[in-house]
């Protein structure tokens, strides 16, 4: 773990999950479609025996083009790093001017998952973090594997924050209702000892 993440926690808080966006996020893909095509036609072009108006020396520059876009995508891609830790999530993008966003999972209003059609082939998504308060902060965590894994991950740590009981524990409406019962059945016990003192009674008047 880098020093500078290590200066965003506070005494006690530890890194749960640390990843970046897929290769397979829709905005990456996109990108090296693009690039895939630009090589293809460059590459077609220069085999062809095609009357060009300009020098193919002007194609192999060229070729640099559709390379220049997978790199710049990659880069891109690699420094963006997302963490998820016990008591926030965090959003690092940029390599040389970084910019960090982070916020308490007290002040999450909701978790919301996104996936398109190709994302979804590749079990890929995006998780929209969404904020209280009047700036409406939105942390957008893009391109997850797994992103189901994920928002249980914030959404179980978002619980903990609120004091939410946890699944499986009783709750107090539960244990009144439970109070409730047993008081239920004292009083049922109660009536069926007067019903029966009432018949013994009505026995001996009868004797």
């Amino acid at each position: 773990m880098s020093s500078s993440i290590q200066e965003l926690l506070a005494d006690g808080e530890q890194v749960q999950v640390r990843t970046s966006p897929s290769i397979m996020d829709s905005s990456f893909v996109k990108s090296y479609v693009v690039a895939s095509v630009l090589a293809i036609g460059i590459f077609v072009t220069s085999v062809l025996p095609i009357q060009l108006p300009f020098n193919s020396l002007y194609l192999n520059v060229l070729l640099v083009l559709p390379l220049g876009i997978v790199l710049k995508s990659e880069v891109e891609r690699r420094f963006i790093k997302y963490f998820v830790t016990s008591q926030k999530v965090i959003e690092r993008r940029g390599m040389l001017s970084q910019t960090t966003e982070s916020t308490m999972y007290e002040n999450i209003t909701d978790v919301k998952l996104s996936k398109d059609i190709n994302e979804r082939l590749f079990d890929v998504g995006d998780l929209k973090v969404n904020t209280a308060g009047h700036d409406g902060a939105t942390i957008r965590l893009r391109g997850l594997k797994d992103p189901e894994q994920y928002k249980r991950t914030i959404e179980n740590n978002i619980n903990r924050a609120e004091g939410s009981p946890r699944p499986g524990q009783q709750n107090s409406f539960g244990s009144g209702n439970s109070d409730m019962g047993g008081s239920q059945d004292d009083l049922g016990g109660g009536l069926e000892d007067s019903d029966l003192g009432g018949i013994g009674d009505d026995d001996d008047f009868g004797l």
